[in-house]
């Protein structure tokens, strides 16, 4: 809102609130390493990821928050400059993306990964991962590890080896209409409408929705613009041609559109007359090269 309309004063009234919910997170979300957690696996709206259902709630640090994290600060470090204010955001920044960089990525496997506090190392495969090809190997390959790609946080070099053998890939997260929400190589993987029950936590708030396989929207909207800082242009506009793809679809079978679509088919599955997020499709090809977009994205 700043960027757009130079409202300075407006963000003058609003930073110490502002503030005080950063500092919420920094205080009751924090973990080893100066990186933070979710205190329940829903909470990341990604409501029943894989990691988070698999082991006890408070155990796992997750990318997806880290890679979250580390944009707010770098937004409350740009509001700061706005309004001439001293402030640490962009130190905590940096050691923020340092700490991710340090801690997150798997450089055997090429790619971020939560950690497993319980067990002291990432967390992809059932065992150590040292077998390339055996049962479990792929196991907790989810979609948040794809968020620090579009935050920014890897370098070219590790962002064109984890787009390359993971994000593009049809036999991880690239399907035919978007991206899965968990690699297909995962023995976890599954197109249900609903979430299968979890280990722990609440099975009312961990069931109501899939993240486990079916393509979302915003996932296609997130990967979508990491393929365009990364330099994959073509692969881009391809997946915003399939996101319409898969919402006209809907629209052509129902008349509406569904909040998340099967990965395979490209069949709505759950959530009649959804719109909310799913308008994001319509911006995407906005962003491309030569266009201009009505939106700029914040560059942190």
């Amino acid at each position: 809102y700043v960027m757009m309309s130079g409202d300075v004063e407006w963000a003058a009234t609003i930073f110490s609130r502002l503030e005080k919910y950063l500092d919420y997170w920094r205080k009751y979300h924090s973990a080893p390493f100066g990186l933070y957690r979710w205190r329940y696996t829903y909470m990341s709206g990604f409501d029943n990821e894989i990691t988070g259902t698999m082991f006890p709630p408070d155990t796992i640090i997750s990318p997806d928050l880290n890679a979250w994290l580390y944009l707010e600060l770098r937004s409350m470090a740009f509001l700061a400059e706005k309004l001439g204010l001293s402030s640490g955001y962009v130190n905590h920044a940096e050691q923020l993306k340092k700490a991710i960089n340090d801690y997150l990525w798997d450089e055997d496997y090429g790619t971020y990964a939560s950690y497993d506090l319980c067990s002291g190392k990432r967390r992809i495969s059932w065992t150590d991962g040292s077998l390339p090809g055996t049962v479990g190997y792929y196991a907790f390959l989810s979609c948040s590890s794809l968020i620090p790609l579009f935050a920014r946080i890897a370098s070219k070099q590790q962002a064109r080896r984890m787009i390359e053998r993971y994000v593009i890939s049809p036999l991880h997260f690239r399907s035919p209409y978007g991206i899965r929400s968990l690699s297909c190589s995962s023995e976890y993987y599954n197109n249900a409408c609903w979430g299968n029950p979890p280990r722990y936590g609440d099975h009312r708030r961990l069931t109501n929705s899939n993240w486990q396989g079916p393509v979302w929207i915003p996932l296609n909207w997130f990967v979508f613009h990491a393929l365009l800082f990364y330099g994959f242009n073509a692969e881009a506009e391809a997946l915003a041609d399939d996101t319409f793809k898969v919402i006209a679809m809907s629209v052509e079978k129902l008349g509406f559109m569904r909040e998340n679509f099967h990965a395979e088919t490209g069949a709505p599955l759950y959530a009649d007359n959804f719109a909310s997020w799913n308008i994001l499709a319509d911006l995407m090809p906005e962003y491309l090269p030569g266009n201009n977009p009505r939106l700029p994205l914040f560059v942190p």
